[in-house]
Order: C-alpha cells, then sequence, then structure tokens
C-alpha cells in the first residue's frame, strides 16, 4: 500500500501483497480432499491475477481543499498542491507548494 501526491491530491494505491494466507473451506462432498489443490489455485492464479489488476493506479484520492482567509470584503484563497508523499519517522508527510 502506498500514498502517491498528484495536483492537489493525495492518492491510495495498492503496490504489492508480501504475503497471504488461503483457507479453503469445502462443502461439496465430491470436492473433499481437494482443499490443498484449491487453496494452491486461489493463492497462485485468482490472488495474483487480482494484485495484477489493483497494482500500479491509485484506488482512489482525496483532494486536499483551499484554504480560505477572507477578512471582511477581502477575498483570499490559498490552495496547496501536492509534490510528493514521504515517511519520515512512521509518518507519512505530504509536501507540497502554494498555487
Amino acid at each position: 500500500m502506498g500514498l502517491n501526491a498528484s495536483n492537489s491530491a493525495i492518492g491510495i494505491a495498492l503496490n504489492g501483497i508480501k504475503s497471504a494466507d488461503v483457507e479453503v473451506d469445502i462443502v461439496q462432498d465430491n470436492m473433499a480432499g481437494n482443499e490443498a489443490a484449491l487453496a494452491n489455485l486461489v493463492k497462485n492464479q485468482v490472488l495474483g491475477a487480482l494484485v495484477g489488476k489493483l497494482s500500479g493506479s491509485a484506488l482512489g484520492s482525496f483532494p486536499i481543499p483551499a484554504l480560505n482567509l477572507s477578512v471582511g470584503t477581502a477575498t483570499v484563497s490559498l490552495t496547496i498542491a501536492t509534490d510528493q508523499v514521504v515517511r519520515v519517522d512512521g509518518n507519512s508527510v505530504v509536501q507540497g507548494h502554494l498555487q
């Protein structure tokens, strides 16, 4: 899982998975004894294809709102353009500049 910055928004993306556990419960009698084969099929084929389809692009994003600094009749608004997201001491820090 990763965070990315673009324009005035922060996006969430799936970069891949390190490990996965699959458990199969057989309900049909004719499939009894095939738990390991089915778990292997799900883990290697289905899970891999799903992660491949979801990886790389943003799963979703949320905009960083403009800051309204208006006082009386003077209208002032600041918009933050995001440049990147970095990890610092276990925290995600969004770096950007004013537009």
